[in-house]
């Protein structure tokens, strides 16, 4: 299969980037899985396993996709069309001239929870039920982008993984649960003073930043912590960090919201809206890091990713729906 993946920024990303390094990984296992892979993203991306072709700002994306694709995978929303492909309505607007069939990965959370393509794919069944759709694939990782997993190294500490300066991923709401349970918290994804949101400034000392972070010092934080501290204010799509943490044998303390139920199993963690019991988890909660890993490894890779991708390319190829719509769509 031609398969033309479709995102704004460049590949691969080095440090923060929790949508590009699933895309990411999701080309390479699309290719071994022996498909022609098309990256279609911004300047500078370079893959020696698929073709380019890099995004020229001002120009259409619809002029600018190969016309020998099977199939174009977007990320998050479809591209502007232009104002007259509307007068016959979208999908017959996609189907015209390049006469290209699409899929749309919804990566995060939509206002008013509202299905915004039929053939709209979500991360989580939580995700997708929220926003009126039946079609989801889990995240997954190439985790040999990762470095290894090391069992046995002493644990102290918890972290918190994730945009510090933005107020859904709750950092104060983690420093407060990680002070509670007497440990200390490795923030990756901030920093102590922080302008780019209003001024914000975290005095606690107990606290260590580490700024925006890649794949090396996530594994050397998370391999030798006692969790991840996810108290998450909103409906959490899917949270990549619980599965990078898992990967790594720490266990996830984090808040009940979106996806977290089905991603923490029991074994993996405690979930709460309890900063107090979250708290005494910290201290309590024995994991077996080796089932944590094992767990992340063989449920959130990159090649189960690409074979339920593949599933839904198939079904838009037979131009079957890949949502159940409610009644009167």
């Amino acid at each position: 299969m031609r398969i033309g993946l479709h995102i704004g920024c460049s590949l691969p990303v080095k440090r923060y980037g929790g949508t590009e390094r699933v895309v990411w990984s999701l080309a390479k296992a699309l290719h071994r899985a022996g498909h022609e892979v098309t990256l279609i993203a911004g300047k500078g991306t370079a893959a020696d396993f698929a073709r380019v072709v890099e995004l020229r700002p001002g120009m259409s994306v619809w002029a600018q996709i190969p016309d020998n694709l099977d199939i174009i995978h977007f990320q998050n929303a479809l591209p502007p069309l232009p104002a007259a492909a509307y007068a016959d309505g979208i999908s017959r607007a996609l189907t015209g001239k390049r006469d290209i069939p699409y899929v749309v990965t919804v990566h995060g959370n939509i206002p008013g929870g509202r299905l915004p393509d039929p053939n709209a794919i979500f991360v989580s069944a939580n995700h997708a039920s929220r926003h009126g759709g039946s079609a989801y694939v889990y995240n997954g990782l190439d985790w040999e982008d990762y470095p290894r997993f090391t069992p046995g190294l002493r644990r102290k500490g918890v972290f918190f993984l994730g945009k510090a300066a933005w107020k859904v991923k709750n950092l104060r709401g983690a420093i407060k649960i990680a002070r509670m349970s007497g440990e200390r918290l490795d923030v990756l994804g901030g920093h102590r003073l922080n302008l780019k949101m209003g001024f914000r400034f975290t005095p606690d000392l107990n606290v260590r930043f580490h700024g925006m972070v890649g794949n090396d010092e996530k594994g050397r934080v998370a391999n030798s912590s006692r969790g991840l501290v996810f108290p998450v204010l909103w409906d959490e799509p899917f949270g990549l960090a619980v599965v990078e943490a898992m990967y790594f044998g720490a266990p996830v303390f984090g808040a009940t919201r979106g996806s977290l139920p089905e991603l923490v199993i029991p074994d993996a963690g405690v979930l709460s809206e309890s900063p107090e019991e979250l708290a005494a988890a910290i201290r309590d909660f024995n994991a077996d890091e080796r089932l944590l890993h094992n767990y992340a490894a063989t449920t959130f890779n990159s090649d189960i990713m690409a074979r339920k991708y593949l599933s839904y390319y198939e079904q838009v190829l037979n131009n079957e729906q890949i949502n159940s719509l409610p009644a009167g769509n």
